[in-house]
């Protein structure tokens, strides 16, 4: 666990050095992110142990279908209490960018990343497959340089490797 909490210190550092020399804001909305990512963590974590109990030799695709469902009331839910429906049934819909970009992600995460995650639970310990979802930090480099045009400093690369390695050691030892 400490050189997975090295890694991903490596980079949260040398994210903070390039954000130093901007808006304070910036800085607030960092540590928020960082928050929210830990947090998610947490409850994939959790989610990926419910899972493997409740699959069993139940069908991956299936499985993946009723968490997209009860996620899916539990989203309508929260848009609902929180005063958000608006943008969520009406805006959303008239946004081409959001919808299109939206649906790539839907396809890509909950569609082909949770149904494929299943499949992995499936066949191998929690753990392993665990282990092996957890390569995102390396994997999403190349994508972020790709896609979304950011510039990744070396010791980011660098902390996610560690962090990658951390975790692989973590169910290996």
């Amino acid at each position: 666990m400490a050189i997975v909490i090295l890694g991903i210190l490596v980079v949260v550092i040398s994210r903070q050095r390039g954000v130093a020399q901007t808006n304070p804001v910036d800085l607030l909305v960092s540590k928020k992110g960082y928050l929210f990512a830990f947090l998610s963590s947490i409850f994939q974590a959790g989610g990926l142990i419910f899972s493997k109990l409740g699959l069993g030799s139940y069908s991956a695709i299936s499985g993946t279908q009723i968490r997209i469902f009860f996620a899916i009331l539990l989203f309508a839910a929260q848009a609902l209490l929180t005063g958000q429906s608006h943008h969520v049934f009406e805006l959303a819909l008239k946004e081409r960018k959001v919808m299109r970009f939206m649906v790539l992600g839907a396809i890509f995460g909950p569609f082909l990343g949770v149904t494929l995650s299943l499949f992995a639970l499936q066949n191998t310990t929690a753990g392993t497959a665990s282990t092996l979802m957890a390569m995102n930090p390396i994997l999403i480099i190349p994508l972020s340089i790709l896609i979304l045009k950011q510039r990744v400093r070396p010791m980011e690369i660098l902390g996610a490797i560690v962090a990658v390695s951390g975790a692989a050691l973590f169910f290996l030892l």
